[in-house]
């Protein structure tokens, strides 16, 4: 009986093991859906950075019930600063881009004034609703840049159980470097735009734990900070250098762009967090300390010749299209697929 038993144990665990095995060998991902699992190795953790920027961070919003003009970052979002900054209009109604930028009231040459019966402020509200996406002109830029920091977050989480081939501490600096920046750069946005926003370290993670926007420019300031130490501990340039440049696609290495030295890389940072200071807050109330932190960060920001990070189409895998891609590309033309006109201003 006992031998039964064993025998019985025994053909058990060699049907679990069986299946167990099946199941694995059939386990075959989307690779258009790819998962953290696949970002173990280098190429994966290389692939994971890259996208998250230009795929997820820059285009990784869904669009498909919005009805939206553009097809990016560089439109959706960018596309409001110019227009409240009278630098273009549109007679379009998608996004509400035909009257986001509207005067309360305007005054003729006879002085007869007219009163806005529908004045962008109240618009603004009435449409910063969870329902009212695409006609919500605070939603672009919060998704856009907190799908950019949550791919960070991925790939900080991910890079560290990863094996680097050459020299793996610059390699692994390089990577964490790349994450700090982008982590940087969108909190710079969100604290410059928002009331009030989210920390979040975690991928997929949220919380309901609003910071002032100081506190957003506080968090870009570190991650700034962060990238600098972490370039800085840098010892191989050829295993930086190697990486960079699988990071930043090719097409995006010519005129402006290119890859960065660390020092290079520094000087952008450095313009960053200059403007970090001067864009947030008054010129009247910026301190002589303040001034002082501007003019020293920006001596030692962005120098001629330095490359920088760049947008621009490609005919082949844009990451924003000729058409609807960036607001300025748009202005061009007087034909009807015009989205905007440039300002008499």
């Amino acid at each position: 009986m006992k031998k039964i038993k064993i025998y019985t144990l025994v053909a058990v665990m060699f049907t679990l093991l069986g299946s167990a095995s099946c199941k694995k060998d059939l386990d075959v991902k989307n690779p258009n859906q790819p998962t953290l699992d696949q970002a173990s190795n280098e190429p994966g953790i290389i692939a994971l950075s890259l996208g998250s920027v230009y795929t997820s961070g820059f285009n990784g919003v869904d669009l498909s019930t919005l009805n939206p003009l553009g097809d990016s970052f560089f439109m959706l979002a960018l596309s409001y600063h110019e227009l409240l900054a009278d630098n273009i209009s549109s007679q379009n109604a998608n996004q509400n881009y035909n009257i986001i930028n509207l005067p309360d009231y305007l005054i003729d040459d006879n002085g007869l004034k007219t009163i806005n019966q529908s004045p962008h402020k109240k618009n603004v509200r009435i449409n910063n609703t969870r329902d009212k996406r695409g006609t919500n002109a605070f939603y672009y830029e919060w998704a856009y840049m907190y799908a950019l920091n949550n791919g960070m977050n991925a790939v900080l989480k991910t890079a560290n159980s990863v094996k680097f081939s050459g020299d793996a501490v610059s390699r692994l600096k390089t990577i964490q470097a790349w994450a700090y920046w982008w982590k940087g750069f969108a909190y710079a946005r969100l604290g410059s735009i928002y009331y009030a926003g989210l920390i979040t370290d975690v991928p997929g993670g949220t919380n309901n734990m609003y910071v002032s926007h100081t506190a957003l420019i506080a968090e870009s300031n570190r991650c700034f900070n962060l990238a600098i130490t972490t370039l800085a501990s840098v010892t191989s340039i050829p295993d930086y250098t190697t990486v960079l440049t699988k990071l930043i696609p090719a097409f995006l290495q010519t005129g402006n762009g290119g890859v960065l030295t660390p020092a290079q890389w520094t000087h952008n940072i450095n313009t960053m967090l200059a403007r970090n200071i001067l864009v947030n807050a008054k010129t009247t109330s910026l301190s002589s300390t303040d001034w002082a932190s501007i003019s020293s960060l920006t001596a030692a920001g962005i120098q001629a010749g330095d490359p920088v990070f760049i947008g621009k189409t490609s005919a082949a895998n844009p990451f924003f299209s000729l058409t609807g891609g960036a607001t300025v590309l748009t202005t061009v033309g007087d034909n009807s697929a015009s989205n905007f006109k440039i300002s008499e201003r």
